[in-house]
């Protein structure tokens, strides 16, 4: 419940967002590993409202991924 920032081994920020009832909720935003933004999607109870089509994109973590706990936050 609440905010998840997961960071690269660099420092910088990889991908922040919110949890509501242990489902991904609200903007969630994906950066590349310079900072810049990648993208910003929005989940509603747990489902990716924006879904990539991309070939050449990296897959998004789904609902089964870690929660923020587990990363120790």
């Amino acid at each position: 419940e609440g905010k998840s920032t997961i960071y690269f081994s660099n420092g910088k920020i990889s991908i922040e967002g919110n949890y509501k009832k242990s489902l991904r909720q609200g903007t969630w935003i994906y950066y590349h590993e310079d900072g810049k933004i990648d993208r910003k999607t929005v989940f509603k109870n747990g489902i990716d409202m924006n879904p990539r089509e991309e070939k050449d994109s990296k897959p998004l973590p789904n609902q089964s991924d870690p929660k923020p706990s587990e990363y120790g936050e």
